[in-house]
Order: C-alpha cells, then sequence, then structure tokens
C-alpha cells in the first residue's frame, strides 16, 4: 500500500498558500494556517510539526502563482533597487499594515 503523507515541504506551501490575502501577507491568516498546519501533520502524519525558521520564511518567500506564468519565483515585495529609486515613496495603507504584520510575524 502507497503511504502518502505530507513532508515539510508540503506544509510550508500550505502556509505560504494561506498566509496571503490578495497577495498580500497578514498575520492573522498565517497565524491561523499554522495551528492547521501542527494539527494537519499530528492526524495524517502522527507527529507534532514544530515550525523552524525555514518554515516562518515559507509564509513570507514562498509563492504559490504559476511561475511560468509571471517569469520569476519571488513576490514583488523581494526585488528592492527599483521602487527605492530617487529615493524613499510613501506608502499606501495595504502596504503598512503587510509590513507591519511581517515585523509581527
Amino acid at each position: 500500500r502507497d503511504n502518502l503523507t505530507p513532508n515539510r515541504d508540503t506544509f510550508q506551501i500550505l502556509l505560504a498558500a494561506n498566509s496571503k490575502e490578495n497577495n498580500h501577507f497578514k498575520y492573522d491568516l498565517a497565524l491561523a494556517s499554522l495551528e492547521r498546519i501542527k494539527a494537519l501533520s499530528q492526524d495524517l502524519c502522527w507527529e507534532a510539526f514544530i515550525p523552524g525558521s525555514d518554515d516562518f520564511n515559507a509564509a513570507l518567500k514562498k509563492t504559490v502563482t504559476n511561475c511560468l506564468a509571471n517569469g520569476d519565483n519571488q513576490p514583488p515585495w523581494f526585488w528592492h533597487g527599483q521602487q527605492y529609486d530617487g529615493g524613499f515613496k510613501a506608502m499606501d495603507d495595504d502596504k503598512k499594515c503587510e509590513a507591519l504584520d511581517m515585523e509581527k510575524w
């Protein structure tokens, strides 16, 4: 019998996919997703999921879009240079909320 159980990569993808709303990171969604993953791990893998730094980073960095469609594999906030050309720009409320949620995470 084949035994298909999720592994750490599976849980990281779930965390990344369920931690965003309209492609913006949300702390509350990430926290709720992490709790669901812990329960899933216990139920499906018969062991506790203890998140490490890679797991927390996955919620911020892993993209869940079609990489072939957009041609890259990083979220838009990952690039630093171009957005600061000519100095700092004012942030809209969505970006401020996302930055605060990332800091809290």
